[in-house]
């Protein structure tokens, strides 16, 4: 009897040690000395196996993950351009050196604006990137860069800024709507890009010419119209993880990326 409650001393005696004095590590594991010996045990989001996307997909811009702004922190995710397919990150999870996990949701890969988008796993070609911010998505959902994702930078603030690059507007005015007056297409051709018309239509410019103005010159319109272009889309996800507080430390960090089925991929510090 005095053997067994000898044995479960011993027991509490470890178990508390560990609890109060095991530190993380960079691998993943708590360490703690004991009698001379490391004794190691699993934290959070441990891996005793190699992931089977290790050198496939890298953490990168660990840099902007130092923003103090929640809406303005993010880091990247790569895929190396030599793989040979693409890879799912739904799912995947990033971790900090304090074992805060968060996971990776789905995206709508084009969205639409004032619309309910449906979101789905999504997939990094080799050589994508997604640019993964910490706090919520601007427009509602995560979302692939596209040629007319300039228009969403207009009245939301993203970062990095969303590219100031559209479809000309004259360009598609004489493509998409044969019917109007060289007037109208002179007035279109000076419209900046990938802006929404807002001021006052001159009141020489014809119904028809104030009605493509306002119905076509935006994000939806230039979607549908060019979202079977061959460079529609670009190579940048943008992907959101929707917390309310930062998950990276301004003044240093340590960030494990896991793949879905809990092994790690790539870790980075700064």
């Amino acid at each position: 009897m005095k053997d067994i409650f000898l044995v479960v001393l011993v027991v509490i005696l470890i178990w508390t040690l560990w609890f109060f004095g095991g530190k993380p590590s960079p691998d993943g594991t708590k360490r703690l000395s004991f009698f001379g010996t490391d004794i190691s045990s699993p934290s959070i989001g441990a891996t005793s196996s190699p992931s089977l996307f290790k050198d496939e997909v890298q953490v990168s811009n660990t840099q902007s993950a130092r923003e103090s702004d929640i809406n303005r922190e993010h880091l990247g995710i790569t895929a190396s351009y030599s793989n040979s397919g693409p890879v799912s990150l739904t799912g995947w999870k990033l971790k900090n050196k304090e074992g805060r996990m968060v996971q990776i949701g789905k995206a709508a890969k084009l969205p639409y604006s004032g619309r309910a988008n449906t979101e789905e796993s999504f997939f990094l070609a080799p050589g994508e990137t997604a640019v993964v911010a910490t706090g919520r998505s601007p427009i509602g959902v995560s979302f692939k860069i596209n040629s007319c994702s300039g228009y969403l930078g207009q009245f939301q603030v993203f970062t990095p800024p969303m590219p100031a690059s559209c479809p000309s507007n004259i360009d598609d005015a004489r493509a998409s709507h044969r019917g109007l007056e060289e007037q109208c297409l002179a007035y279109i051709a000076g419209l900046p890009s990938c802006s929404i018309y807002t001021g006052a239509i001159p009141a020489d410019l014809s119904s028809v010419c104030a009605n493509y103005i306002r119905d076509n010159i935006n994000y939806n319109s230039c979607a549908d119209l060019h979202r079977n272009d061959q460079d529609f889309y670009k190579t940048e996800w943008r992907v959101f993880l929707g917390e309310n507080t930062s998950l990276w430390n301004d003044a240093g960090d340590f960030i494990r990326l896991y793949d879905a089925s809990g092994n790690l991929v790539d870790s980075q510090s700064y």
